[in-house]
Order: C-alpha cells, then sequence, then structure tokens
C-alpha cells in the first residue's frame, strides 16, 4: 500500500534543496571563469610574466581545482564536512 509520502516523492523525486545548488553552480560557473579570464592581464603583470606563462599558470589552477573538489568531496563524508571547510580555509 503506497502512503501519501510515496506519492508525492515519486511526483518531485528532486527537491528544491537537491536543484538550487546544481542550478547557481551552473550559472556561477560562467562568472568565475569571466573573472579569471579578465584578471589574466593583471595577474600577468603582478607576477612580470608575459601571456603564455600566465595561461599556464590559470591552466595549473584549472587542474588543481579538478583534482582538489573531487576530493574534499570524498573527504567530507568522511571526516565531516565541517571540519574539512574549517582545514581547507586555513582555520586549524
Amino acid at each position: 500500500m503506497r502512503t501519501d509520502t510515496d506519492r508525492r516523492l515519486d511526483a518531485h523525486p528532486f527537491g528544491i534543496g537537491f536543484t538550487a545548488p546544481l542550478i547557481l553552480a551552473s550559472v556561477l560557473n560562467p562568472i568565475n571563469s569571466s573573472l579569471i579570464a579578465t584578471a589574466m592581464v593583471g595577474i600577468g603583470v603582478d607576477f612580470h610574466r608575459g601571456p603564455a606563462d600566465t595561461a599556464i599558470l590559470i591552466s595549473v589552477l584549472y587542474l588543481c581545482s579538478a583534482v582538489a573538489q573531487p576530493t574534499m568531496g570524498k573527504l567530507g563524508p568522511l571526516f565531516g564536512e565541517r571540519r574539512v571547510m574549517i582545514a581547507g580555509s586555513g582555520s586549524c
């Protein structure tokens, strides 16, 4: 026998708590890339590097992010999300 809760879950399997962060991340990701692309000239000038070296620096940033983000996502359930966040922010 199906309950009212089962029917509601079938009608809307993904609530706002699940979809809102996904939508927000999709919207903010291009803004992040635009900010970095705009800042590349300033970053190159500050480090006294040309465009090629600056592009390598940004590529390393993206590569580190591609490795660190899933790693932190895996460490969150193991050690607790709050502990991982505090350790990542350097507030240990």
